[in-house]
Parts: C-alpha cells; structure tokens; sequence
C-alpha cells in the first residue's frame, strides 16, 4: 500500500469517527439517497412546448435531432445548451430518429414492383410445395 493509500484511509477513518461521535450511528449512514438531484433544465411546462414544437417541422424542413433540439431549448433558455441535452430530452420524450432507408441513384421502381410481385408469387409456390 502507497503512502498516499495509507494517508486516505486514516483520513477517511478519523472523519468517520469523528461524524460517529457527533451524530451517533446516524452519522455513519448513506444519506446519497436523500438528495434530489439538480433541477431539470426545462419546466413541465417548457417541455409540453418542446412536444409541440418536436410535432412540427423543422425550419429547414429536415428531421428534429439533438442539434436542432439543443438549438430551440438555447434559445428558449437564452443560454447555451449542449447537444447532448437535446438528445437526453428527445429520448425522454420517446422520439427515435426516424430516417428514410436510402435509394440508389439509378434504381428502376418499375423492376422493383414487378420483382416484389415475382418473388411474392415464388415464395407462395415454394410454401405449398412444402406442406
């Protein structure tokens, strides 16, 4: 054990039985339990707005995410507000990033359907076959 290990253990002993003998058994306990935390960064009230807002589009007409989430709560608040609180509150209202799946460039929706017909019909003739 380190010299430095050594002197917080007695530090560490001497303050315990120091708050043991001003505050009995009491002193000893884990009150971490009693403390409520800081306050949220938005009001009820505030993020009953944000739920609205979130309902709306974007000004640039793309998706809500952390940024732009982070972006409306600063102005809100006229403080700065990190991203990662943008993205604290959009999980906390259950919203999910919802992104569209991505289209080739030169993709043919014609051959698609009909390719999504084929292949329907063979997956129904391949079933039949099997029971």
């Amino acid at each position: 054990m380190s010299l430095r290990s050594q002197v917080t253990v007695v530090t560490r002993y001497t303050a315990n039985v120091r708050r043991y003998n001003q505050l009995g058994a009491n002193g000893l306990k884990d009150k971490r339990h009693q403390h409520p935390g800081t306050q949220p960064l938005l009001s009820v009230v505030e993020q009953a707005q944000l739920l609205q807002t979130l309902r709306t589009p974007t000004a640039d007409g793309g998706l809500w995410n952390s940024r732009k989430v982070a972006e409306w709560m600063s102005n809100l608040l006229e403080r700065p507000v990190r991203v990662q609180r943008g993205w604290d509150y959009l999980r906390s209202l259950e919203f999910r990033l919802r992104m569209p799946r991505p289209e080739h460039d030169l993709a043919d929706l014609e051959v698609q359907e009909v390719w999504k017909k084929n292949g329907e019909r063979k997956l129904n003739e391949f079933n039949s076959r099997i029971h």
